[in-house]
């Protein structure tokens, strides 16, 4: 039986600067979350690992 490694990865994306007006805010984080998780996606399998996004609002 075959010991199983853990393979873990730490990325930190910036995601931009926090914006003041709601409509544009709305419209961009939701733009900037499709690239984030496409990246991670793409990231994911080109290392062959599961990863998870962990998000602070502050």
């Amino acid at each position: 039986m075959e010991a199983i490694k853990a393979q873990y990865m730490l990325v930190i994306f910036n995601i931009g600067p926090h914006i003041k007006n709601d409509a544009f805010q709305t419209t961009s984080y939701s733009m900037r979350m499709k690239k984030l998780l496409k990246k991670v996606n793409e990231l994911s399998i080109l290392c062959k690992i599961e990863m998870a996004i962990i998000y602070d609002h502050s």
